[in-house]
């Protein structure tokens, strides 16, 4: 393979006819990088499928389909990964827009990247309702290894960590396990950089690389509903925790700790959906397994 086009991309797809093609046209300016695009068709119904193949056949990128049942967005990842080439691999969601300079520099510095690092990372912008952009970026260049310095996971689960997405960061293809992702639809993009973190160094870029499209209310409403999803992206990190090289009790206690935030982000949704009383509940399981954080006013409150 080339040199110059390092780069897979797989962009996991349902029911996304109407958004497909703008995520495919941002990539045009890094067309020389990318050696492979492969969309993951969901069990679509709305010809996301044809509409990928023929904007890709117009604009001569690189471009394959593969489809299957409907599964959520994790099984389509890993769908996609067995099929994409390419030595890193970008994972996309449908309705993302990558940022060419900032994606630019995250290649540079994969082509230039130590053989023992696991991924390049970068911040993102969200775009909300009425097209308002707001900067999420990490605050400074760094690597983040956290078997010497574990605390850095621990930080990442308690959402204290550097400002990353799954869309604009690119990672080693030849270091990543199957499954890739848990099979779950929300939370799985999280669990799966949790698992990169465990997997070795990642290189942190304070470079917005991704333009996230966030839907709140939509976001609360799927979480609210997915309590189920959200502990089994949980059970997928404590794998990988488990299998670390971290000491078993401290993996053992984050493992705990990724359990509860799953429990407490279900907690929050149902909370603003008005389902006071299965949010006491999930609140109540949490306090069983991280009292210390479960018992925060911030969760408290929203539990009270």
């Amino acid at each position: 393979m080339a040199r110059e086009q390092p780069l897979g991309v797989v962009i996991p797809a349902f029911e996304a006819a109407e958004t497909i093609a703008a995520t495919l046209e941002s990539l045009l300016p890094l067309a020389r990088h990318i050696a492979g695009i492969v969309v993951s068709d969901d069990g679509s119904s709305d010809g996301t499928a044809e509409v990928a193949r023929a904007w890709a056949a117009a604009h001569a990128l690189p471009l394959q389909v593969v489809a299957g049942a409907n599964a959520g967005p994790g099984v389509a990842r890993d769908r996609g990964l067995d099929a994409v080439t390419g030595d890193w691999v970008l994972f996309l969601d449908a309705d993302d827009r990558v940022l060419p300079d900032g994606l630019s520099r995250l290649i540079e510095t994969a082509l230039a990247a130590a053989p023992d690092r696991v991924a390049i990372a970068g911040g993102y912008e969200e775009v909300i309702a009425g097209g308002e952009r707001r900067s999420r970026l990490p605050a400074t260049a760094e690597t983040i290894d956290v078997v010497r310095a574990p605390g850095r996971l621990a930080d990442w689960i308690h959402r204290r960590g550097p400002a990353i997405h799954l869309g604009a960061t690119l990672i080693r293809r030849d270091r990543l396990v199957r499954p890739a992702f848990p099979e779950s639809r929300v939370g799985e993009d999280r669990a799966a950089l949790a698992a990169l973190f465990l997997a070795g160094p990642v290189d942190v870029l304070p470079v917005a690389a991704l333009a996230y499209r966030l839907d709140v209310g939509r976001q609360w409403r799927r979480e609210a509903t997915a309590a189920d999803d959200l502990l089994r992206s949980a059970a997928f990190v404590a794998r990988h925790l488990g299998a670390s090289a971290l000491d078993p009790r401290l993996a053992a206690r984050l493992a705990r700790a990724v359990e509860a935030d799953a429990l407490l982000t279900a907690m929050r949704a149902c909370a603003k959906a008005g389902e006071r009383r299965r949010a006491r509940a999930l609140w109540r399981r949490a306090v069983r397994l991280a009292p210390a954080t479960a018992l925060r006013w911030r969760h408290l409150r929203r539990a009270l």
